[in-house]
């Protein structure tokens, strides 16, 4: 009660956790590159002839088990895509695609919950594929990596948001952020055929770092230069789409040793820290890329911003950069030197003149 009371109070103080938190796990299964995303779904002749010519074209319904309810019109609000159509127009729109092209997964997955009927429900279909690829007979063991054949790495997406500046203590050499921490990455062993369990695309696994919490690998990433960290976050699922896609987000406060640079020029001192992020394992096979750079809520959102603090980040120098064994962000702090100026610099000036 009180873990779900603190999430609550999170999204209340910072709502652009939950749409952060379904961007980035859209992000992983419905992304289409720019050129896509202004074409929509709308055919071309080009597109077309790819079904015509010997390549199975897409399928709403029929390729995941499903039925078309083809005389539901679907709201939906897409750029370069007429509006009012119906499931059956929108079938046939999708059917100009090649069924391997990204487009058809896309249009499939955006149209099939309103535009499909399942012989089973969401609940059975996700029940059996749990059975499938991950219960007691599925053979999966967390404890290997999902490496795919014939490669030597196993490619992990990461990607950061900060949400608040919770503390800078200059004596004690720490800075404490409220950040968040996404990651993807594509286990085949998740994956499994829509139409052989009823249709689901997506379901949800227990993740963590603990074995005892957990029900599948996760990369064992962590902030080395801790003094807490993101196995201390509370706890979150991961969620799977039917192609193996996996998205694992997390967010809550990380609290960094730093070697702070600047003091001397105090108060008018901008001191940086490093969160260096890394495997635990000594030996790994893993390969952390950026998939966005590092969002700033308070930056996109003012209002959030916390006011009469000693010390404010500075977005424009603060940056997170990708290395195969993990990941670096610097944070740039800039001090609040108004009080200071009106306490100690100010005052000092006017004794100074007023005693010759």
């Amino acid at each position: 009660m009180h873990a779900c009371t603190m999430a609550w109070k999170m999204m209340v103080r910072f709502p652009n956790l939950l749409l952060i938190a379904v961007t980035l796990a859209l992000h992983l299964s419905l992304s289409v590159n720019a050129e896509n995303e202004n074409e929509g779904l709308i055919t071309s002749s080009i597109e077309r002839g790819n079904a015509e010519n010997g390549t199975e074209a897409c399928g709403l319904c029929i390729d995941f088990g499903g039925n078309l309810l083809g005389d539901v019109l679907p709201e939906y609000d897409y750029e370069g895509l007429e509006p009012g159509l119906s499931c059956s127009q929108l079938a046939e729109i999708l059917s100009s695609y090649n069924k391997s092209e990204r487009a058809c997964y896309d249009g499939t997955v955006r149209f099939y919950a309103v535009c499909c009927e399942f012989p089973v429900s969401s609940t059975q279909c996700e029940q059996d594929v749990h059975d499938a690829v991950n219960g007691d007979d599925s053979g999966y063991n967390f404890d290997v990596e999902p490496l795919h054949i014939n490669e030597d790495r196993v490619t992990v997406g990461i990607q950061f948001g900060y949400h608040a500046l919770t503390s800078v203590d200059t004596k004690e050499g720490t800075a404490e952020l409220f950040l968040s921490v996404g990651l993807s990455w594509i286990d085949e062993r998740l994956a499994w055929d829509p139409k052989d369990y009823g249709g689901c695309f997506f379901t949800n696994f227990r993740a963590s770092t603990d074995p005892e919490l957990t029900n599948i690998w996760v990369p064992p990433l962590d902030l080395l230069n801790r003094v807490s960290s993101l196995e201390d976050l509370p706890g979150a699922y991961a969620t799977a789409n039917y192609l193996g896609e996996t998205f694992w987000f997390r967010f809550g406060g990380m609290k960094a040793i730093c070697f702070f640079d600047g003091l001397e020029r105090f108060p008018y001192d901008e001191l940086s820290c490093d969160f260096e992020f890394g495997n635990t394992l000594i030996f790994s096979r893993l390969k952390y890329e950026l998939t966005k750079n590092i969002t700033f809520d308070e930056k996109n959102n003012p209002e959030n911003e916390r006011k009469y603090q000693e010390f404010s980040i500075v977005f424009d120098r603060s940056y997170c950069e990708a290395h195969d064994g993990g990941a670096n962000c610097r944070f740039v702090f800039k001090r609040s030197s108004r009080y200071y100026n009106n306490t100690i610099v100010i005052p000092t000036i006017l004794f100074t003149i007023l005693s010759f």
